[in-house]
């Protein structure tokens, strides 16, 4: 018979507060580390320790020697504890690379427990109000840093530019009332950012795209004080049953494929739980305000169901993901390594894929929507018909006022590199890699977005004090390059040498 345990209940009703290491790592949810149970085993250091998973422990504190017992310790997973500070021995960690206290207490990161060694670093809903001033200095390693449903009210530390390394965070649900410039303006790397439900933003995009939309002020408990924006949404009569297929299961919620008047849709159900991206409710709000731009590649949004509230969605028949998502070795890119056997994609398709994607992300930022998680693992396509594809989950995605010269420019040039990226993924998996025949179009487009990306932040780090001139790069000026080239390309295929 297998023991089952209530969340933070401890074995062998260990004394959280007295803990040895051999104590702890047998709370490990994750992995059994026989050689703890041996009669004969030995003290520590333990080596053999490289991941260690303490959800729900009832933790406030590690034991003493925890940095010299696990020297080879790289990821710590620390969800659902009582810490109220992030413990100042994570920094003396030799090889902690992955640090992660979702849902605890806390209000203060001691600068001793930032690392240079350190990547990946996750604080989603704590009590977070300033981050230290030394932050950038101590973590230039730092890939992806997730800070989602705290209390930050800013300025971000200057420091933070230096994080040059930096290519994902997640700021949504704070209390931000500037926005975050020092990342999006000085940062090389930045390519997915979410900062919904914050007060510096401006939901004129929303209300511009539905006139119905209402804006409401959150007047609850909660780690946010900004404003939140609901759209209104037809109402329709759907009975969901547990016996519906699930199609996806996230942090966000589940999502069925539900029969409605004589075909599917699918439907999906939101928790109300604070993840990883922000609040559910922010999703559900930009999934209807991009759908109704009318993009062919957005999934359409067809309403809401009476009871719940879960929003209704076409259903793609057949379709798979680009991509799978990022792994703890990758960190912030995905992963190929599956979809690229199921998915067949001609030089043609990749053309067609990227061609659609661009203009429909060129549509969403004139409507000053950034969708803030372009990744392959977020792009569903037929399996082998890849130029039919489709742009989906808005979780970390937001709306913002274009003509705000503070920040609106790098939001989109912020995009740019996430396309980018994007297309350096097709480019290297699919027709490179797998069909040995890379695109001349699409080499061309990579250089031309890495060189334009590289002279933009040039002009930033050399601007004058004084000199408001912004270098002129968005998704309009890409799209017009993209269409020159094809047009040129066509042109040279009907050419008859004489």
């Amino acid at each position: 018979m297998t023991d089952t345990k209530e969340e933070g209940e401890d074995d062998d009703n260990t004394n959280v507060d007295t803990l040895s290491i051999q104590q702890l790592l047998r709370l490990d949810k994750k992995q059994s580390h026989p050689e703890l149970f041996s009669s004969t085993s030995s003290p520590p250091p333990y080596t053999f320790v490289t991941k260690l998973d303490l959800f729900g422990c009832g933790l406030s504190r590690f034991p003493d020697g925890f940095e010299t017992a696990l020297p080879n310790l790289s990821i710590l997973f620390c969800a659902q504890n009582n810490f109220v500070e992030l413990p100042a021995v994570m920094g003396a960690c030799p090889r902690l690379q992955m640090v992660a206290f979702r849902h605890n207490q806390i209000a203060h990161i001691p600068p001793d427990a930032l690392s240079p060694q350190l990547r990946w670093l996750i604080l989603t809903g704590n009590r977070l109000a300033t981050l230290p001033e030394t932050m950038g200095d101590r973590c230039p390693n730092l890939q992806k840093c997730m800070l989602a449903g705290n209390r930050l009210a800013g300025p971000l530390p200057e420091s933070l530019q230096r994080c040059r390394a930096l290519e994902l965070i997640r700021l949504s649900s704070n209390r931000l009332t500037a926005p975050p410039v020092v990342l999006w303006k000085y940062l090389p790397r930045l390519a997915w950012a979410a900062v919904a439900d914050n007060p510096f933003l401006n939901h004129s995009a929303a209300l511009a795209v539905n006139p119905t939309t209402t804006t409401t002020t959150d007047g609850g408990d909660s780690s946010s004080s900004s404003t939140t924006t609901t759209t209104s949404l037809p109402t329709l009569d759907i009975t969901i049953s547990e016996d519906d297929p699930i199609l996806g299961q996230g942090a966000g919620g589940v999502t069925r494929k539900v029969l409605y008047q004589g075909q599917y849709v699918a439907l999906k159900e939101y928790g109300g739980a604070m993840t990883s991206d922000g609040l559910p409710e922010s999703e559900r709000h930009w999934a209807t305000v991009a759908s109704q731009l009318q993009c062919d590649a957005v999934v359409q949004v067809l309403g809401q169901t009476a009871t719940s509230g879960a929003l209704v969605m076409e259903y793609l028949d057949g379709y798979t993901a680009l991509a799978g998502p990022p792994s703890l070795q990758s960190c912030s890119r995905d992963v190929y390594d599956e979809t690229v056997d199921r998915i067949v994609m001609t030089t043609a398709d990749a053309h067609v894929l990227i061609s659609k994607l661009l203009q429909t992300l060129s549509r969403l930022h004139a409507a000053g929507i950034c969708h803030g998680d372009l990744y392959g693992h977020n792009i569903l396509v037929r399996p082998h018909q890849p130029s039919q594809v489709r742009l989906t989950d808005w979780g970390a995605a937001f709306g913002y006022d274009v003509h705000d010269a503070r920040y609106a420019p790098y939001v989109r040039w912020m995009e740019l590199r996430a396309l980018a990226v994007l297309v350096e993924e097709v480019q290297e998996h699919f027709l490179t890699h797998k069909n040995r025949e890379p695109s001349p179009l699409l080499e061309r487009f990579i250089n031309y977005l890495r060189e334009e990306l590289a002279a933009a932040h040039a002009s930033v780090m050399e601007e004058k004090d004084g000199d408001d001139a912004v270098y002129n790069l968005s998704f309009e000026t890409v799209l017009v390059w993209w269409k020159q080239q094809q047009l040129s390309d066509m042109a040279r295929q009907f050419q008859v040498d004489e």
